[in-house]
């Protein structure tokens, strides 16, 4: 029988998916996302700290390359709005993320 290999994220899980739609209904963008950033607030609780960004949800678009980022993305986020992230709904996503990748790690146990 064949095996087939699957690498996943931990924000790509269905489950994981639904909960950052219900927690960052606007602004989850994609990069320097508050689900990031909640994720690492939850584990480095020291670091958690809120800043006022302008503008508050940041502008979308594409990149060619680092330099090509950095003029477009100055502050490093795409799309999203830091705001909203905080450690509770990072301690409930990263429980959510390792059920979810629990139940997938089960079911890839079960090929063969």
């Amino acid at each position: 029988s064949d095996i087939h290999l699957q690498a996943h994220n931990w924000y790509e899980p269905g489950p994981v998916v639904k909960l950052r739609k219900e927690m960052f209904e606007v602004g989850e963008g994609s990069h320097a996302t508050p689900s990031e950033l909640a994720i690492t607030w939850h584990l480095y609780p020291e670091l958690a700290q809120t800043q006022i960004v302008e503008p508050k949800v940041a502008p979308r678009g594409s990149f060619r390359d680092a330099a090509d980022f950095r003029k477009n993305f100055p502050d490093g986020r795409i799309g999203s709005d830091p705001s909203t992230a905080s450690v509770e709904k990072g301690a409930a996503l990263f429980k959510g993320s390792v059920d979810a990748l629990a139940d997938l790690c089960l079911e890839f146990s079960k090929q063969g």
